[in-house]
């Protein structure tokens, strides 16, 4: 199975104790090479940012291969410097892990996701860092356990691992959704001060199943 996912380049998500008060916080890694007494993997990445591996850390690895999404345990052995593929002389870092002693399938399910058009085009308010006005943001995205969002207005600087107070305005028979979410990645939208954030419920909402699905079938309808 690791051969499979070396070979399609499948994405390879490592978690550790790396957020705030050492709350677990997942990177997102490629593996570069399988050789005989461990794997090499690139340097792995929490919303575009470089995220460093302590030698001897435990990690958690998680992996979609085929139809099937597998987990193990596996420890950082060290910072190696990869192969550049060209003529450059910028050196490319990754580390390497050690093999697994074992492969459980699982039991993370793969949530269906939307992409929300702007014929629906629900609004959000963030609220961060104690303020008490809401940024007001568009949902790109969203499943039942979390949703991208774009902030429509410039917003202070926010990092993975933070919890912001989100109040989403979805549609009938849903309506308001208010969680606290984590931000599990950050990226620059475009537009100066605006940004793109993932965002992770702090549990399943079981009421955006039907609505996900319902936004699912209509999409796919209107592709046809």
């Amino acid at each position: 199975m690791l051969a499979n996912a070396h070979r399609m380049r499948a994405k390879v998500e490592l978690t550790g104790n790396w957020g705030p008060e050492h709350k677990s916080m997942t990177a997102v890694t490629t593996i570069e090479a399988l050789r005989e007494e461990d794997m090499v993997v690139a340097q792995p990445t929490v919303g575009g940012l470089t995220r460093p591996l302590a030698t001897n850390e435990t990690l958690q690895m998680n992996f979609v291969d085929g139809a099937k999404r597998w987990e193990a345990e596996t420890t950082a052995l060290g910072r190696v410097i990869l192969p550049s593929g060209g003529s450059s002389d910028k050196k490319l870092y990754g580390y390497r892990l050690a093999y697994p002693l074992e492969f459980r399938p699982s039991d993370r399910r793969e949530d269906i996701r939307v992409t929300v058009g702007f014929d629906i085009a629900p609004k959000a308010l963030l609220f961060y860092g104690g303020t008490t006005t809401g940024h007001k943001s568009l949902i790109i995205d969203i499943s039942v356990r979390g949703a991208k969002v774009r902030t429509l207005d410039t917003v202070p600087k926010i990092v993975p691992g933070a919890d912001l107070l989100v109040t989403m305005q979805l549609p009938d028979p849903v309506g308001t959704v208010t969680d606290v979410m984590k931000v599990m990645r950050v990226q620059a939208s475009g537009n100066e001060g605006n940004l793109i954030l993932g965002l992770a419920f702090s549990r399943p909402i079981a009421l955006l199943e039907e609505f996900v699905a319902s936004a699912a079938t209509k999409r796919s309808q209107r592709g046809r």
